[in-house]
C-alpha cells in the first residue's frame, strides 16, 4: 500500500469528488472509468476495441484501484507516441491487461495484501499465466524498460479523466454539479468552451422562441374570443306589387334602391340613367304612386337634368 502522506490523501480526496465514488471504497473502477477506457480505445485505436464487460471483470477481480488505472492509461498513452505500430497491431484487452499488471507492480510492492500476482491476472483475464508474462514483457519492450512516472504526467492524466466523467456527466443527467463545472472550467481548451456556449446559446434561442410562440398564439385566441361579431348587413324592403303595406317609402330609400339595381355606368359618360322622373317623384303620395314610379324608373331611362 502506499505511505498515508498528506499529498496521497489530498489525491484520495479528490478523486473520491471527481471520480464518482463518494462514500464508496476505491479498491475497483466505477462504471464511467471502465467506460472512459473502453472510448479511449474507440477513439485512439482504428482496428480494434475494448469490450466493456471484460474491463468491469478485470477491474473487479483484479482490484483495480483510480491510481492503478491512471498509471496504466499513462503507459498506454506513452506507447501509442513512441511506437505507433505496436500500439496500432496490439489486441486492445491484451494492452489494457499489460498495461495495468505492470502499474500495479510499479505502485505496489510484492508481499503485501494489495498485491496481484501474475497468475491471479491470468484467471482475471480468462487466460493463461505465460501469456500474462509475455504481454508484460512486450509492454516494457515498448516503454524501453522506462517504468517511472512522473508527477506531471500523472497530474495530466487524472485531469483528462476528470474532464471525461463531467462531460459524459452532462450528456447523461443534463446538468453540471459544482465538481463537475470545477473540472471543466481547469484548463479546458478554448475549442470545449466554444463548443459548450454554442449549445448553450442554442438551447436558450430554442426555449424563447416557444416561449414567444406560445404567448402570440394565447393573445391572438383571447383577442378573437372576445372580438364581437360585425352585424350583418340589411337591405333596405323593397315594394313589389300585390304586397299589403300601410308605410309609404321615402324618396330617398326609393333613390337607393334603384341605384343598386341599375349597372354600372363608365366613368367618363356624360348622361347617366336618372333614379325617377323629378315630376313624379314630388307627387308620389300614395303606395300606388310610389310603385309607378319604381317601374318606371326600371324600364324608362330619362337623362339627368344638370343643376
Amino acid at each position: 500500500m502506499p505511505p498515508k502522506t498528506e499529498t496521497y490523501r489530498r489525491i484520495r480526496q479528490r478523486m473520491r469528488r471527481t471520480l464518482n465514488y463518494g462514500p464508496k471504497r476505491m479498491d475497483t473502477l466505477t462504471l464511467p472509468l471502465s467506460e472512459m477506457v473502453v472510448d479511449y480505445f474507440d477513439r485512439c485505436a482504428p482496428f480494434d476495441y475494448l469490450n466493456l464487460d471484460f474491463a468491469t471483470r478485470l477491474s473487479r477481480d483484479g482490484c483495480v484501484d483510480a491510481c492503478t488505472m491512471l498509471v496504466a492509461m499513462v503507459y498506454i498513452d506513452r506507447v501509442r507516441g513512441m511506437d505507433r505500430c505496436f500500439f496500432e497491431e496490439s489486441d486492445a484487452s491484451e494492452l489494457y491487461l499489460s498495461a495495468l499488471v505492470v502499474a500495479s507492480k510499479y505502485l505496489q510492492d510484492g508481499g503485501l495484501d494489495e498485491f496481484v500476482y501474475n497468475d491471479e491476472w491470468g484467471v482475471a483475464a480468462s487466460t493463461s499465466t505465460k501469456r500474462v508474462n509475455e504481454l508484460e514483457v512486450h509492454l516494457l519492450n515498448a516503454l524501453t524498460w522506462n517504468a517511472n512516472v512522473s508527477e506531471s504526467e500523472f497530474e495530466r492524466s487524472l485531469e483528462s479523466c476528470e474532464r471525461w466523467i463531467a462531460r459524459h456527466a452532462l450528456r447523461r443527467n443534463g446538468f453540471c454539479t459544482y465538481n463537475e463545472v470545477t473540472a471543466l472550467a481547469q484548463k479546458t481548451p478554448l475549442e470545449e468552451w466554444r463548443k459548450l456556449l454554442e449549445t448553450l446559446a442554442f438551447a436558450c434561442f430554442a426555449c424563447a422562441a416557444v416561449y414567444v410562440a406560445s404567448v402570440v398564439s394565447v393573445y391572438t385566441a383571447v383577442h378573437v374570443a372576445r372580438t364581437p361579431a360585425p352585424p350583418a348587413f340589411q337591405s333596405p324592403p323593397l315594394l313589389l306589387p300585390g304586397e299589403n303595406s300601410t308605410t309609404p317609402a321615402s324618396p330617398d330609400d326609393l333613390d337607393l334602391l334603384a341605384r343598386s339595381l341599375l349597372p354600372p355606368t363608365p366613368p367618363d359618360a356624360s348622361c347617366c340613367l336618372p333614379l325617377y322622373d323629378l315630376v313624379l317623384r314630388e307627387n308620389a303620395t300614395s303606395l300606388q304612386d310610389q310603385r309607378v314610379v319604381l317601374r318606371r324608373h326600371l324600364h324608362v331611362p330619362i337623362a339627368l337634368l344638370s343643376n
